[in-house]
């Protein structure tokens, strides 16, 4: 019987933590994808690992051998876990990390600039009287990026594996620089991110930047100075200024902030590695969480703030146009990291204004057609999730009830609201790590998937 290829998703929360073994033509490639999560406990990310090292083969010196790392992109539930210490027994000998990580990367210091504001709105916010609410979204906001992994990463990890030293790379780094496998019949393909990042997802202008230096410097002025020491716990008010005016001031700061902290998110999104990894015939496709940009019909412009699925469809489309034996659904199934929208593309005919549906769908279509008869499907995909009060809409629930239609392997689930969203129980969806049950109603502490090669 031939070697399997296996996909793992640990259910480590809200985040990524996915290994695999790619059988090769004389050994068996192990390779890791993210290791984060969002609101969830290090014991979930810690177990993962120790599990991991079991899966893992011996290496020198007595410990296992992980042949790639790979992080996407440099949000906590995706790289939360790099901890030294957690990977002490794990020989790593390679680590590829997103370019946006490179903090001497020249062609991302627009990209640099947004995450600076965006931190010191944030930072600025916590001086703030706020409501339990805003508290919430603010603290899910705030450490969209975990410094101490990132340091990791850079500096920790390749002081503790010999010789290795991190490399960024993108969808233009030279195909001999990539991965090696010894059959000619595996490739493993970085499609996205460009490398000129300010160019291709913020768009490079000297007006860009300098607007966005003027917001950040209306968010970081006197005003804000002027409340800062307040207490957090109470919606306490400051006496050198009015309730008044001081509930705008707070209106606008929460604004600017939500804000620059949500463009630095898709900023940093629109970063992530992207992998389609062709195996023997089969065809898989990690894109960390790629996001998708439904203005101006989907199409890629250059110069403008584009989605990285919308730049892939115009830049990489040979690569994606085609069925996928396995998607990793992006963005732990947020309405935003799918190339799909049920919102109509308004155009004009003969005068008159008709809707059509959108074409980012095509990109979706291509990759996972809708096919009514579940054994005539091809496709797989597993959502890494949780929902949450903070992220309530996670996983969307209309895209979870369309990816339904599209794979083979669908489940239908009794999701307890949160906030009220759900997906009801009477809708296929696919696999879903925060779902998933025992017989016996434990959660499973990983999902599976194994493909057998095709040629």
């Amino acid at each position: 019987m031939a070697p399997e290829l296996l996909v793992r998703h640990y259910n480590v929360g809200l985040g990524d933590c996915i290994y695999l073994q790619v059988p090769d033509s004389r050994t068996t490639r192990h390779i890791l994808i993210d290791c984060g999560n969002k609101f969830g406990q290090g014991i979930e990310l810690e177990k993962a690992i120790e599990h991991l090292e079991f899966e893992l083969p011996d290496d020198a010196g007595g410990k296992k051998r992980l042949d790639l790392l790979v992080v996407s992109h440099p949000h906590e539930d995706h790289l939360k876990g790099f901890d030294t210490t957690l990977f002490q027994n794990i020989r790593i000998h390679r680590i590829w990390l997103s370019p946006s990580m490179n903090p001497e990367h020249p062609q991302a210091q627009g990209l640099r600039a947004v995450q600076a504001f965006a931190d010191h709105a944030l930072q600025q916010l916590r001086s703030l009287p706020l409501g339990s609410r805003q508290l919430e979204i603010l603290d899910s906001m705030f450490e969209l990026s975990k410094k101490t992994a990132v340091t990791a990463l850079l500096e920790g990890l390749p002081q503790a594996n010999p010789d290795l030293q991190p490399q960024f790379v993108h969808a233009e780094t030279p195909t001999d620089d990539l991965f090696p496998f010894d059959d000619d019949a595996i490739r493993l393909q970085v499609l996205g991110p460009m490398e000129d990042i300010d160019a291709t997802y913020l768009g490079k202008t000297d007006v860009d930047i300098a607007a966005l230096q003027g917001l950040g410097a209306t968010v970081s002025g006197r005003d804000a100075e002027d409340v800062a020491g307040a207490p957090t716990a109470e919606l306490q008010y400051p006496g050198n200024i009015s309730r008044g005016d001081f509930d705008q001031l707070r209106s606008r700061l929460l604004s600017n902030a939500m804000a620059f902290t949500l463009k630095s998110g898709e900023l940093v999104n629109n970063t992530s590695i992207v992998l389609l990894l062709e195996w023997r015939g089969r065809r898989l496709l990690f894109p960390g969480d790629a996001q998708v940009k439904t203005t101006r019909g989907g199409a890629f412009e250059e110069g403008k703030s584009n989605g990285a699925w919308n730049v892939m469809w115009a830049k990489r489309k040979d690569a994606l146009d085609a069925p996928l034996d396995y998607l990793k659904i992006g963005h732990h199934g947020s309405h935003n990291a799918t190339p799909w929208t049920s919102k109509p593309w308004r155009v004009r005919e003969n005068g008159k204004r008709v809707d059509k549906a959108h074409p980012v769908n095509e990109i979706l279509d291509a990759m996972l057609p809708e096919v009514d008869d579940p054994k005539q499907r091809r496709g797989l995909a597993v959502v890494s999730t949780r929902r949450t009060r903070a992220y309530e809409k996670i996983p969307e629930p209309e895209l979870m009830a369309t990816l339904g239609r599209r794979v083979a392997n669908v489940e239908r689930y009794d999701e307890p609201p949160v906030d009220g969203v759900r997906v009801a129980s009477d809708i296929d969806q696919p696999w879903r790590t925060d779902l998933m049950r025992r017989d016996n109603g434990e959660a499973l502490p990983f999902i599976d998937l194994r493909f057998e090669p095709l040629a």
